[in-house]
Protein backbone atom coordinates (compact mmCIF):
# COMPACT_ATOMS: atom_id res chain seq x y z
CA UNK A 1 0.00 0.00 0.00
CA UNK A 2 3.21 2.48 0.74
CA UNK A 3 4.24 1.81 -2.86
CA UNK A 4 0.96 2.34 -3.94
CA UNK A 5 0.88 6.18 -2.64
CA UNK A 6 4.52 6.40 -3.18
CA UNK A 7 3.96 5.75 -6.49
CA UNK A 8 0.90 7.92 -6.82
CA UNK A 9 2.26 10.71 -5.16
CA UNK A 10 4.83 10.48 -8.38
CA UNK A 11 1.94 11.03 -10.61
CA UNK A 12 1.40 15.02 -10.47
CA UNK A 13 5.41 15.31 -10.34
CA UNK A 14 5.68 13.47 -13.85
CA UNK A 15 2.57 15.69 -15.55
CA UNK A 16 4.62 19.30 -13.89
CA UNK A 17 7.37 17.33 -15.75
CA UNK A 18 5.94 17.22 -19.04
CA UNK A 19 4.26 20.28 -18.38
CA UNK A 20 7.54 22.24 -17.89
CA UNK A 21 9.09 19.82 -21.13
CA UNK A 22 6.23 21.10 -23.59
CA UNK A 23 6.22 24.77 -21.95
CA UNK A 24 10.16 24.57 -22.81
CA UNK A 25 9.66 23.51 -26.48
CA UNK A 26 7.55 26.65 -27.18
CA UNK A 27 10.50 28.53 -25.99
CA UNK A 28 12.97 27.62 -28.22
CA UNK A 29 11.48 28.25 -31.48
CA UNK A 30 10.66 32.05 -30.19
CA UNK A 31 14.45 32.46 -29.68
CA UNK A 32 14.84 32.13 -33.86
CA UNK A 33 12.40 34.80 -33.70
CA UNK A 34 14.36 37.59 -32.01
CA UNK A 35 13.89 40.66 -33.06
CA UNK A 36 17.27 42.91 -31.43
CA UNK A 37 16.73 46.48 -33.22
CA UNK A 38 12.79 46.57 -31.91
CA UNK A 39 11.26 46.89 -35.41
CA UNK A 40 9.33 44.02 -35.48
CA UNK A 41 10.89 41.67 -38.10
CA UNK A 42 12.39 38.79 -36.80
CA UNK A 43 16.16 38.87 -36.73
CA UNK A 44 16.96 35.95 -39.23
CA UNK A 45 14.81 38.39 -42.06
CA UNK A 46 16.04 41.80 -40.86
CA UNK A 47 18.45 42.63 -43.87
CA UNK A 48 19.06 46.17 -41.91
CA UNK A 49 19.24 45.01 -38.06
CA UNK A 50 20.48 47.96 -36.65
CA UNK A 51 17.32 50.14 -37.38
CA UNK A 52 16.94 53.07 -35.35
CA UNK A 53 14.06 52.46 -32.82
CA UNK A 54 10.68 54.19 -33.94
CA UNK A 55 10.98 53.46 -37.65
CA UNK A 56 8.89 52.89 -40.17
CA UNK A 57 10.18 49.44 -41.50
CA UNK A 58 9.01 47.31 -44.59
CA UNK A 59 9.10 43.53 -44.55
CA UNK A 60 12.89 43.50 -44.71
CA UNK A 61 13.66 45.10 -41.60
CA UNK A 62 14.72 48.51 -43.47
CA UNK A 63 13.40 51.77 -43.09
CA UNK A 64 10.83 52.92 -45.09
CA UNK A 65 10.91 56.54 -46.74
CA UNK A 66 7.71 57.68 -44.95
CA UNK A 67 6.46 60.75 -43.00
CA UNK A 68 3.73 60.19 -40.36
CA UNK A 69 1.01 62.49 -41.64
CA UNK A 70 -2.33 62.07 -39.84
CA UNK A 71 -5.50 61.81 -40.64
CA UNK A 72 -5.79 65.83 -41.52
CA UNK A 73 -3.37 65.39 -44.99
CA UNK A 74 -5.97 66.50 -47.09
CA UNK A 75 -9.15 67.81 -45.56
CA UNK A 76 -11.65 69.28 -47.38
CA UNK A 77 -14.60 71.12 -46.11
CA UNK A 78 -17.98 71.74 -47.93
CA UNK A 79 -20.92 73.72 -47.61
CA UNK A 80 -24.08 72.50 -45.99
CA UNK A 81 -26.16 70.29 -48.41
CA UNK A 82 -23.27 70.62 -50.92
CA UNK A 83 -21.06 68.08 -52.77
CA UNK A 84 -19.23 70.84 -54.65
CA UNK A 85 -15.71 71.41 -53.58
CA UNK A 86 -14.93 75.12 -53.21
CA UNK A 87 -12.06 76.33 -55.12
CA UNK A 88 -9.75 77.39 -52.23
CA UNK A 89 -9.32 73.63 -51.98
CA UNK A 90 -7.18 73.30 -55.42
CA UNK A 91 -3.96 74.30 -54.35
CA UNK A 92 -4.40 71.30 -51.43
CA UNK A 93 -5.41 68.99 -54.18
CA UNK A 94 -2.63 69.88 -56.66
CA UNK A 95 -0.44 69.37 -54.10
CA UNK A 96 -1.44 66.14 -53.13
CA UNK A 97 -1.89 64.82 -56.31
CA UNK A 98 1.61 65.55 -56.86
CA UNK A 99 2.41 63.32 -53.72
CA UNK A 100 -0.01 60.42 -54.83
CA UNK A 101 1.71 60.31 -58.58
CA UNK A 102 5.24 60.49 -57.33
CA UNK A 103 4.49 57.35 -55.12
CA UNK A 104 2.14 54.98 -57.64
CA UNK A 105 2.74 52.20 -54.22
CA UNK A 106 0.31 54.64 -52.32
CA UNK A 107 -3.29 53.94 -51.97
CA UNK A 108 -5.86 56.20 -50.10
CA UNK A 109 -8.96 56.51 -48.86
CA UNK A 110 -11.30 59.43 -49.67
CA UNK A 111 -13.64 59.23 -47.36
CA UNK A 112 -16.83 61.32 -47.11
CA UNK A 113 -18.34 62.80 -44.33
CA UNK A 114 -21.38 64.49 -43.61
CA UNK A 115 -23.36 66.52 -40.03
CA UNK A 116 -25.91 65.16 -38.43
CA UNK A 117 -29.30 66.82 -40.52
CA UNK A 118 -30.90 64.87 -43.40
CA UNK A 119 -31.75 61.01 -43.27
CA UNK A 120 -29.36 58.28 -42.96
CA UNK A 121 -30.02 57.42 -46.99
CA UNK A 122 -29.55 60.91 -47.98
CA UNK A 123 -26.33 61.67 -45.74
CA UNK A 124 -25.10 58.47 -46.90
CA UNK A 125 -25.64 59.59 -51.04
CA UNK A 126 -24.47 62.93 -49.94
CA UNK A 127 -21.04 61.70 -48.63
CA UNK A 128 -20.54 59.36 -51.48
CA UNK A 129 -21.04 62.29 -53.68
CA UNK A 130 -18.74 64.32 -52.53
CA UNK A 131 -15.81 61.74 -52.43
CA UNK A 132 -16.55 61.26 -55.62
CA UNK A 133 -16.35 65.13 -56.08
CA UNK A 134 -12.48 65.38 -54.59
CA UNK A 135 -11.88 61.75 -56.83
CA UNK A 136 -12.63 63.36 -59.98
CA UNK A 137 -11.06 66.76 -59.47
CA UNK A 138 -7.77 64.33 -58.63
CA UNK A 139 -8.10 62.17 -61.51
CA UNK A 140 -9.15 64.48 -64.22
CA UNK A 141 -7.03 67.95 -63.22
CA UNK A 142 -4.56 66.42 -61.84
CA UNK A 143 -3.91 62.64 -63.95
CA UNK A 144 -3.97 60.88 -60.45
CA UNK A 145 -4.42 56.95 -61.35
CA UNK A 146 -7.66 56.08 -59.99
CA UNK A 147 -6.52 52.36 -58.83
CA UNK A 148 -5.21 54.57 -56.29
CA UNK A 149 -8.36 56.13 -54.71
CA UNK A 150 -10.81 53.89 -52.94
CA UNK A 151 -14.06 56.18 -52.28
CA UNK A 152 -16.19 55.74 -49.31
CA UNK A 153 -18.91 57.77 -47.60
CA UNK A 154 -19.43 57.36 -44.04
CA UNK A 155 -22.51 59.62 -43.42
CA UNK A 156 -22.40 61.26 -40.55
CA UNK A 157 -20.59 58.33 -38.46
CA UNK A 158 -17.14 59.57 -37.77
CA UNK A 159 -17.74 63.12 -36.68
CA UNK A 160 -14.45 65.20 -35.66
CA UNK A 161 -16.79 66.88 -33.54
CA UNK A 162 -19.71 65.60 -31.75
CA UNK A 163 -22.83 67.61 -31.53
CA UNK A 164 -25.51 69.57 -33.76
CA UNK A 165 -23.79 73.43 -32.73
CA UNK A 166 -23.35 74.81 -36.57
CA UNK A 167 -19.73 74.87 -35.93
CA UNK A 168 -19.79 70.97 -34.70
CA UNK A 169 -21.35 70.67 -37.80
CA UNK A 170 -19.61 72.25 -40.04
CA UNK A 171 -16.24 70.89 -38.98
CA UNK A 172 -18.31 67.20 -39.84
CA UNK A 173 -19.34 68.19 -43.52
CA UNK A 174 -15.25 67.00 -45.13
CA UNK A 175 -13.84 64.55 -47.50
CA UNK A 176 -10.58 63.60 -45.94
CA UNK A 177 -7.83 61.17 -47.40
CA UNK A 178 -6.31 58.29 -45.62
CA UNK A 179 -3.88 55.93 -46.53
CA UNK A 180 -4.83 52.13 -46.86
CA UNK A 181 -3.04 49.02 -47.90
CA UNK A 182 0.01 50.33 -46.90
CA UNK A 183 2.06 49.50 -43.47
CA UNK A 184 -1.00 47.76 -42.32
CA UNK A 185 -3.39 50.83 -42.82
CA UNK A 186 -1.64 53.06 -40.98
CA UNK A 187 -1.63 56.76 -41.55
CA UNK A 188 1.86 56.81 -43.32
CA UNK A 189 2.74 58.94 -46.37
CA UNK A 190 5.25 58.03 -48.37
CA UNK A 191 8.05 60.94 -49.27
CA UNK A 192 11.20 61.29 -51.42
CA UNK A 193 13.22 61.28 -48.65
CA UNK A 194 14.09 59.32 -45.69
CA UNK A 195 15.85 60.26 -41.82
Amino acid sequence: MKKMLAILSLIPMAAMAATIERENSWVIPDLMFMDQDGDGIADQNDQCASTAVGKIVGADGCQLPVERVGDNQLQIKFDFNQSVVNTRYIPDLQGFAQILKANPEVSIELSGHTDLIGTDEYNQALSERRAQAVAQILINQFEVPSRQLDIVGYSEARPLIVGDAEDARAQNRRVQAQLIDYNQGEQFLKTQASD
